[in-house]
C-alpha cells in the first residue's frame, strides 16, 4: 500500500513556504496559548525568524522548513527562536552522528513489523488533559533477537510519527512503562554506551514534551540498568521520572500499621494459641505479600500448619544434631552472600546430598534448618533469594530415594509455607536419569514459583550466572566454598535458640488440618521444564 503522505521537501531555502492554518480543537488552543506562549502572531513571527535563520546558517545545508515539523522545535522551548533553533541543530545532530540508530527509519523492515506485532509501544490516544498516552511494556522486547540497536530503530520510528501529529507536539506526552515479564536478558543486552545514545535521543535531541513518566513493576535486577539509563536524562526529565521504586511498598507507617493489624488479628485469633509477635517474624510475611495484612496473616498461618502437620520434617531443627552436622558439612548448600541487587545468592550441589547414608526427612530438616536461619535476617527478607543449582556428578542414588510424598512435603514448604522472595532459579547438568524425579519435584510447585525456574544444559551457563566477587574456584572464580559454608554455619548456631524457640508455637492442628491445601501437581509445567532442559 503506498503511503498516504508524501515527504516533504528538504530544501532549506525554498521559493515560497507553506500556509499554516491552526486547525485544532480547542482544548489544543487553550494549552498551546497558556503553556506554549502561542497564538497566530507569535507563530508567524517564529516560524519567520527560523526559516530565516536556517537559510543563512552555512552548517546547515538541507533541512525541513515546513510548519509543522519547525513547531516542534518551537513548541518544544515555547516559542524561544534561539532555543528553537539549538534544539534543531541537536536534534540533526544526533540523526547524523547514530544514522544506524536514526536515519532509514522504515516501517516495511522484517525487524521493525515483528518488533511492533510484539507489543512493546502502544499509543493510548489522548487523556483529559491532552496529553498523548504511550504505554511501554518493555518486557515484551525480545531479549534474543533483537540487539539494542533494532530496539531503538523502533522507538525512534514511534516517536518520529508520533511528533508528525500536532496533538503531540503541543499536549506532549504521558508516558507509562509496565517492567513486567522483563528477564535479566531484557536488560543485560543494553550496554553503557546504547543507553547514553537512547537517553541523549528522548531526554536532549527529540523535541518531546513530556508530562508525567510512571513506571512500576521494576525488579532488582533490572533496576541498576535503568539506574545507568537515567544518570544520562537531563534534570528537568528526570523531574518527571515516578519509579515505584519500593516492591514491597514499605515505609515507616506502613509497617508500623501493619504490625499493628497483625498483631491484633493474632490476639483475636481462637485457632493460634502460641506465636512470635516480635517485628522481624511478622514481617517476614508482611514483606512476603507486599504489606497486605490480610494476605500476610493467611501466609502465617499456612506456615504455622506446615510446622505442626510435618513435626517430623520442620521441628525441632537443631544445629547440634550428629546428622545436622554431617550433611550441612558436605556442602550442599552454601550462601554465597548478597549480589548487586541485594539477593541472597544460595548454591545447592546436589552431588553433595548422600544418597546412600541420609533419608530424604533429614536433607530436608537441614534445608529447613538453613532456611530458618536465613529468614533471620532481614536483608533476606527484603532483597529475597538467587538460586543456583548445580546436578553436576550426582548420582542416581542421589533421586531414586525420594518419593512422590517426601517431593510434595518439601515443595510445599518451599513453594508455599516457608515466607521466601525468590528472585530467580538457575538449574544445570540434571541427568537424564533424575529427569523423572525434578519433573515430579517441579510439578507441586506453585505457579509463581514456576514462572522463575531456568533450567541450563551446560555449567558454563551456569557460571555465568555468579558476580565475579561471588564465583567459587570449582566454577573458575576465587571464593573458597569451605570457608563460605563455616561462615554459615556460624550464623545457625548464633540462632540456634531462636530456632528452637519456634517450636513453642501453638496453633489448633485439628482446625487447619482441615484448610490444608491439598492443591493437584502440574504436570503440564513439567513438561514444559523437560523441553527447556532437552
Amino acid at each position: 500500500m503506498a503511503s498516504k503522505f508524501a515527504a516533504y521537501s528538504v530544501d532549506k531555502n525554498p521559493a515560497t513556504y507553506d500556509e499554516y492554518t491552526f486547525t485544532l480543537t480547542e482544548l489544543y488552543r487553550q494549552i498551546a496559548k497558556d503553556e506554549l506562549r502561542e497564538d497566530d502572531a507569535v507563530r508567524e513571527r517564529s516560524l519567520t525568524e527560523m526559516r530565516q535563520w536556517i537559510a543563512n546558517n552555512p552548517h546547515i545545508r538541507k533541512c525541513r522548513t515546513d510548519a509543522k515539523f519547525l513547531l516542534r522545535f518551537l513548541r518544544l522551548r515555547q516559542f524561544s527562536v534561539p532555543m528553537a533553533c539549538e534544539a534543531l541543530e541537536r536534534y540533526l545532530a544526533l540523526r547524523e552522528l547514530y544514522p544506524g540508530w536514526y536515519k532509514n527509519l522504515d516501517c516495511k523492515e522484517a525487524s521493525m513489523k515483528e518488533i511492533f506485532k510484539n507489543g512493546p509501544f502502544s499509543y493510548l490516544g489522548q487523556d483529559g488533559l491532552g496529553r498523548a498516552v504511550v504505554l511501554v511494556r518493555f518486557g515484551r522486547f525480545d531479549d534474543q533477537k533483537f540487539r539494542p540497536v533494532q530496539d531503538g530503530r523502533f522507538m525512534a520510528l514511534f516517536m518520529e510519527t508520533l511528533l508528525e501529529i500536532e496533538e503531540v507536539q503541543i499536549g506532549g506526552c504521558q508516558v507509562f512503562v509496565d517492567y513486567a515479564g522483563c528477564t535479566v536478558g531484557t536488560f543485560e543486552k543494553w550496554t553503557t554506551t546504547e543507553l547514553k545514545i537512547m537517553m541523549e535521543a528522548y531526554s536532549r535531541s527529540y523535541p518531546l514534551r513530556y508530562g508525567e513518566i510512571h513506571a512500576a513493576h521494576l525488579s532488582k535486577f533490572g533496576r541498576p540498568v535503568v539506574d545507568m539509563f537515567l544518570s544520562f536524562a537531563n534534570p528537568k526529565m528526570r523531574e518527571k521520572i515516578r519509579i515505584a521504586k519500593d516492591e514491597l511498598r514499605e515505609d515507616d507507617a506502613v509497617r508500623e500499621r501493619s504490625l499493628t493489624e497483625m498483631r491484633q488479628w493474632i490476639a483475636n485469633n481462637p485457632h493460634i494459641r502460641k506465636c512470635r509477635t516480635d517485628a522481624k517474624f511478622l514481617l517476614r510475611f508482611l514483606r512476603l505479600r507486599q504489606f497486605s495484612v490480610p494476605m500476610a496473616c493467611e501466609a502465617l498461618e499456612r506456615y504455622l500448619a506446615m510446622r505442626e502437620l510435618y513435626p517430623g520434617w520442620y521441628k525441632n531443627l537443631d544445629c547440634n544434631d550428629a546428622a545436622m552436622k554431617e550433611i550441612f558439612n558436605n556442602g550442599p548448600m552454601v550462601y554465597l552472600g548478597q549480589d548487586g541487587m541485594g539477593r541472597s545468592v544460595i548454591l545447592i550441589q546436589f552431588k553433595c546430598f548422600d544418597g546412600h547414608k541420609f533419608q530424604p526427612v533429614q536433607d530436608g530438616r537441614c534445608a529447613a534448618l538453613v532456611m530458618e536461619t536465613m529468614l533471620e535476617y532481614e536483608e533476606v527478607q527484603i532483597g529475597g533469594y538467587q538460586v543456583l543449582i548445580d546436578y553436576g556428578s550426582s548420582t542416581k542414588a542421589n533421586y531414586d530415594k525420594w518419593g512422590a510424598t517426601d517431593l510434595k512435603i518439601i515443595m510445599d514448604a518451599f513453594s508455599r509455607s516457608y515466607p521466601n522472595r525468590y528472585g530467580e532459579i538457575h538449574a544445570a547438568m540434571l541427568p537424564k536419569f533424575g529427569v523423572p524425579m525434578v519433573n515430579t519435584f517441579l510439578s507441586f510447585a506453585n505457579p509463581k514459583m514456576r514462572e522463575k525456574i531456568n533450567c541450563h544444559s551446560t555449567i558454563e551457563e551456569l557460571e555465568k550466572l555468579f558476580e565475579t566477587t561471588q564465583k567459587p574456584i570449582s566454577y573458575g572464580g576465587s571464593v573458597d566454598l569451605d570457608e563460605m559454608n563455616r561462615a554459615l554455619w556460624k550464623r545457625v548456631e548464633d540462632q540456634r535458640d531462636v530456632i528452637l524457640g519456634l517450636d513453642e508455637m501453638e496453633i489448633d492442628v485439628d482446625y487447619y488440618a482441615s484448610l490444608w491445601d491439598q492443591e493437584e501437581p502440574s504436570s503440564e509445567f513439567a513438561g514444559i521444564v523437560l523441553k527447556q532442559l532437552e
